[in-house]
């Protein structure tokens, strides 16, 4: 059987043992601050990362806006002019020379026109109206959807003045079915020039 110890040596082993406890305790706490200090520098760090990771919302939509317009806008012109380079077009002027040209084909163009061109701006104009583009940008797209609206109404009245006019294609009668068409296709280029500016702003480009 063990000997109990004596009063004496319990409180000096009671003395040590918190002397022990206190020492340790003391060195936890420097321990204890670098941990935090640590863990904090990673949640800074990992924030930081986070806010990096995000996709910057001007750079995507410029990826959007020029990939719908080569798509359904440059999509149009390509129908609707066929053989001809869009980068050809500088001005109104040059549009509708190219559209008088091919209109003398009269009715067999404007059923070209209607039924197998004007689709693509039409879903052009759904799909930029589906977009949620920042702020300063809404007001340009809301442009560009106005005019696609005016090339939109342009093709179907050009096609009906094409499939009902008599006697030859005359360039001074047709100028004023082929107003709209043209009006949109000016205000169209010019909203998305002043967006991919805005854009670039944006980016420091």
């Amino acid at each position: 059987m063990a000997d109990t110890p004596k009063i004496g040596e319990r409180d000096v082993s009671d003395r040590a043992a918190l002397e022990d406890a206190k020492a340790f305790n003391k060195g936890k706490g420097p321990l204890l601050s670098v941990m935090l200090g640590l863990l904090g520098l990673t949640v800074v760090g990992f924030g930081w990362y986070l806010v990096q990771d995000q996709p910057n919302p001007y750079g995507e939509l410029g990826k959007q806006i020029n990939g719908l317009r080569g798509q359904y806008f440059d999509g149009f012109w390509t129908c609707a002019l066929p053989g001809k380079r869009l980068d050809e077009l500088k001005n109104n002027g040059d549009l509708r020379a190219e559209l008088h040209t091919r209109g003398e084909a009269l009715g067999r163009y404007g059923q070209h026109l209607s039924g197998k061109c004007r689709e693509a701006v039409r879903e052009l104009g759904v799909r930029l109206s589906a977009l949620l583009p920042p702020d300063d940008a809404r007001p340009l797209i809301a442009e560009m959807i106005g005019a696609l609206r005016k090339i939109d109404e342009g093709t179907r009245v050009y096609s009906d003045y094409l499939q009902n006019v008599e006697g030859a294609y005359q360039a001074d009668g047709a100028d004023p079915a082929l107003s709209g068409l043209v009006r949109g296709w000016y205000e169209f280029r010019k909203a998305h020039a002043a967006l991919n500016q805005v854009i670039r702003d944006k980016l420091g480009r």
